[in-house]
């Protein structure tokens, strides 16, 4: 993904995550990041993939959550 997309267009529970559990700490660490932040704090971007109907995430599920947390509204 090389744009930002709003947080509310993209699907996390189709069974893109590969992970088999969420590291609390590292979505809390994220998220004071992005609090204490204007610019997207990552080296690299989330990665979604697009039908052409909706957005499903596929790279980036910690950074996502720590972005609701922080309150944005979108993702680099």
């Amino acid at each position: 993904m090389d744009k930002n997309l709003k947080l509310s267009l993209i699907l996390t529970d189709k069974g893109t995550q590969f992970r088999t559990c969420i590291n609390e700490a590292k979505v809390s660490e994220y998220s004071e990041m992005l609090s204490s932040s204007n610019e997207w704090p990552f080296d690299t971007p989330c990665e979604v993939f697009h039908d052409g109907n909706n957005y499903y995430l596929v790279d980036g599920f910690h950074r996502v959550m720590a972005a609701e947390r922080a309150r944005r509204k979108e993702i680099c």
